[in-house]
């Protein structure tokens, strides 16, 4: 088993592609994605300002999304084995 990991900032789309693209050309197909990233604050709930709600769920949520975007993006186009995130054509 050999694992790999790289750092990049998963919540600018940008980064998250070229870093993607570029762990798909040094290392390969990424074959297990484990999409673990995340933020969290701590302050009683009738503390809590929204703005750091907001940030939170913004970088929880918004970071599954692109990783796992970019991820199956590359995977659907490097072979047909690998295609089944592909929708079909209508």
């Amino acid at each position: 088993l050999e694992a790999h990991a790289r750092g990049f900032d998963v919540t600018v789309g940008t980064e998250v592609e070229e870093a993607v693209a570029r762990i798909e050309a040094e290392v390969g197909p990424i074959d297990i994605l484990v999409n673990n990233a995340g933020i969290q604050r701590r302050m009683p709930l009738t503390d809590f300002p929204e703005e750091i709600w907001d940030e939170v769920l913004s970088h929880n949520l918004k970071s599954v999304f692109l990783v796992g975007r970019a991820v199956a993006r590359f995977s659907a186009g490097s072979s047909p084995s690998r295609r089944s995130c592909r929708r079909p054509a209508p």
